[in-house]
């Protein structure tokens, strides 16, 4: 900051030291009325104080260099320092972009992972119920399996008994044979004891009939009993089986989830510190930016004070201009040209221009024309003269523009040139003028320059194509074809924030445009010709 004010104050002094020995030089060389080069003894003079002025600045600049290495590096390497400064920060935009795809990427994943597991959780709460109720159809297979166990066991205890008495009856029946042949052979004669003996055989044979045939239901129940026990223990171990491999499925599915479970978390643990360490990099970019923006803001100041240090007017700005009906008649467009010198007079008063010797602060410089036969000195009537009969001549619409011929300084008149342009349509009504997509999903500041790079590009280079003779700023020397000032702009950047997403600008003529017309448009703006239609933009079109 010390070099910065010591290199000023240097320059304030330098500027006052040129001053007065260019003037002082100026009126030495006037006094003497020498004359270089042809000219005037007067435009010697000034051509002598202007020389010795440049001299001495670029040797105080030469030595300002030399002495304050900030200075030099300012001078040397500024524009450099700016524009790697804007790449800079088209760089740490992409790479902050790129922390956010991540970001939102790793979210993605989180997202999935956590539906997986959720899934992972419904499947094995399903397999779980599916795992009770087999669990519970075991059970009652078993039970059922133990109930027909002890009824078989039951019909075969029965089956025993009832073959040991069927034994027992026969035995009996041998016997009683035995018996009844004793006494058939004992007792021939008594009929009644046989009688009664043949009753007893016949009853005891019936009874023998019943058992073999109740021996027979209960195996043909028992084969039963035992195919059903087979069919059961075979359902048993299908039923087990299938327990064992659900058994099995279930735990495969819980370490699956909790192995899913063990890398969300780590995920999420990595998105945090991902997210705590983007943070901290925008936080430093941040104020990385600004500490840049800050030296940006105090060099353009610098470049700008060195700028108009010396010279308040460019060469070949633009200081008026008029546009001239054709089969006008001379009286008219001298008048039209009178106003537009005192118009161009005007502005140049504003740039602290001094009176010339035609009581305008704007003159137009005498040419010397070479010819055949002579030399001729062309004077500003002259050369008014001329431009009538050129403009008279004329079949259409003539565009005149006042403009300075050379660099000037505070203190000088301006010297200026009278260009005559043909004025022509360059857009009629409703023609699109320049078209362009921006993304309304960003911040406000973003879309407002996303804008300004539309105006200043697109619409500029279209208007420029097509023939618009554009204006050149006094100041800095860039082209314009219009200007719009802050508050139509805001509303414009606006406008497309409330629509959303991807937003398609037309800039669109709502009047016919020529040649000689500045682009114009807003609210109250003078000489509207140029308004924005929005609409919506496929978000797969690239902006």
């Amino acid at each position: 900051m010390l070099w910065t004010i010591l290199a000023l104050t240097l320059l304030a002094i330098m500027g006052g030291f040129i001053s007065y020995f260019g003037d002082l030089q100026g009126r030495r060389w006037g006094k003497k009325r020498v004359s270089l080069f042809g000219l005037r003894p007067k435009h010697t003079a000034i051509l002598i104080t202007s020389f010795t002025g440049s001299i001495i600045t670029v040797l105080s600049v030469a030595a300002l260099m030399l002495v304050v290495r900030p200075v030099s590096d300012i001078i040397l390497h500024g524009e450099k320092a700016i524009r790697d400064d804007k790449l800079n920060a088209i760089e740490r935009d992409k790479a902050q972009k790129g922390y956010e795809v991540r970001i939102s990427a790793a979210k993605a994943e989180v997202a999935s992972r956590q539906k997986e597991n959720g899934l992972l959780k419904s499947e094995i709460e399903m397999k779980g119920d599916k795992l009770s109720k087999l669990q519970l159809a075991i059970q009652d297979n078993v039970t059922k399996n133990v109930e027909l166990q002890k009824l078989t066991n039951r019909s075969i205890s029965e089956l025993k008994l009832n073959r040991d008495e069927l034994v027992k009856n026969e035995a009996t029946i041998k016997l009683q044979k035995k018996q009844y042949d004793l006494q058939e052979r004992n007792y021939a004669g008594s009929s009644d004891r046989n009688k009664q003996l043949s009753r007893e055989i016949v009853q005891n044979e019936k009874k023998n009939k019943d058992l073999t045939a109740q021996s027979l239901a209960l195996s043909e129940k028992i084969a039963k009993l035992q195919t059903t026990n087979a069919d059961l223990q075979k359902s048993y171990d299908d039923t087990l089986k299938k327990y064992n491999l659900m058994s099995s499925d279930f735990t495969g599915l819980q370490a699956v989830y909790n192995r899913s479970l063990d890398e969300v978390k780590e995920e999420q643990d990595k998105a945090k510190r991902d997210k705590e360490s983007l943070k901290q990099e925008i936080a430093d970019l941040t104020a990385q930016r600004s500490r840049l923006t800050n030296d940006q803001r105090s060099l353009a100041q610098s470049y700008l004070e060195r700028l108009h240090s010396r010279y308040n007017l460019l060469a070949e700005g633009e200081l008026a201009r008029i546009t001239i009906e054709p089969h006008s008649r001379p009286e008219a467009v001298k008048s039209r040209l009178v106003w537009l010198l005192n118009m161009a007079s005007a502005r140049a008063k504003a740039y602290r221009a001094s009176l010339a010797d035609n009581g305008r602060y704007v003159y137009i410089a005498t040419k010397r024309v070479v010819t055949a036969s002579s030399v001729e000195f062309k004077d500003e009537d002259a050369s008014l003269n001329a431009n009538i009969e050129n403009i008279t001549a004329s079949e259409t619409p003539v565009v005149v523009v006042a403009q300075t011929t050379s660099n000037t300084a505070p203190g000088e008149p301006v010297q200026i040139e009278l260009q005559s342009y043909v004025s022509q349509t360059v857009f009629p009504k409703g023609t699109v003028i320049a078209s362009r997509v921006i993304d309304a999903r960003g911040s406000i500041e973003q879309v407002i320059d996303s804008v300004s790079a539309f105006l200043k590009n697109d619409v500029r280079e279209s208007a420029v194509k097509s023939g618009t003779i554009p204006s050149v700023n006094p100041d800095t020397g860039e082209l314009m074809v219009g200007a719009l000032g802050p508050a139509p702009i805001l509303s414009l950047a606006d406008r497309i924030k409330r629509t959303g997403g991807f937003v398609r600008v037309n800039a669109v003529a709502s009047a016919e445009i020529t040649s000689a017309d500045l682009l114009s448009s807003g609210t109250g703006a003078p000489n509207q010709n140029m308004r924005f239609d929005l609409k919506r933009a496929p978000q797969t079109q690239d902006p």
